[in-house]
């Protein structure tokens, strides 16, 4: 059975994919994707096993774009060889750089947006150079 992909990636989802660098699961982390959940704020890609180039590639892209290239050692649940990416978007950084900044739940949701759309933007113009 295939689940819903997440609104606001699934256009980034699709990307991936079109290009060979297949997903397994994906969360956005947005609140408007998980208005009735816990599951915002905890946005990740897991990919499904792929060549060592590519995989370099992608860890390459990762960590130009704000986003936390996770490998195989934090995704235990990938049995399968896969890995996986997290949303690079850190709260608490924010918080220590400005101790009297009280950050929202609508600031953290678009600090995070943010990092999706940088992480894609970066993907797009990665796809076109290959």
């Amino acid at each position: 059975m295939t689940e819903e992909i997440d609104k606001g990636i699934r256009e980034l989802i699709e990307i991936l994919n079109k290009n060979g660098f297949n997903t397994n699961f994906s969360c956005s982390g947005l609140i408007e994707d998980h208005k009735d959940s816990d599951q915002w704020g905890k946005g990740y890609i897991s990919f499904l096993p792929m060549t060592i180039e590519k995989e370099e590639k992608m860890e390459e892209i990762t960590l130009s774009s704000h986003m936390e290239f996770c490998g195989r050692k934090s995704a235990k649940y990938l049995d399968n060889g896969g890995f996986c990416i997290r949303n690079g978007f850190d709260e608490e950084n924010i918080i220590k750089k400005s101790s009297d900044f009280t950050i929202t739940n609508k600031m953290k949701n678009d600090l995070f947006k943010t990092t999706w759309e940088l992480f894609e933007e970066k993907i797009i113009e990665e796809m076109e150079q290959l």
